[in-house]
């Protein structure tokens, strides 16, 4: 991206029990539009966990998944 040019970005949130989780962000850069949607597992204690991001492109789909967590030393 050159100087000088603009992007536009959102943020989208869903309730999830008493929080809020983000889970997309359409991010628009010299009319190309690029979006990343997350997905998450129920953690202890009413959080969240990233599940998966994918990343959406004109060129196609990638995705990133996290599935390793060490919650309280386990």
């Amino acid at each position: 991206m050159m100087a000088g040019q603009s992007f536009d970005s959102e943020w989208t949130f869903e309730k999830k029990g008493e929080k809020s989780v983000l889970t997309g962000r359409p991010l628009t850069i010299m009319g190309t539009l690029i979006e990343t949607k997350f997905t998450y597992f129920s953690g202890p204690n009413g959080t969240f966990l990233p599940k998966d991001a994918t990343i959406s492109t004109p060129q196609g789909d990638q995705g990133i998944n996290f599935n390793d967590y060490t919650i309280d030393g386990k």
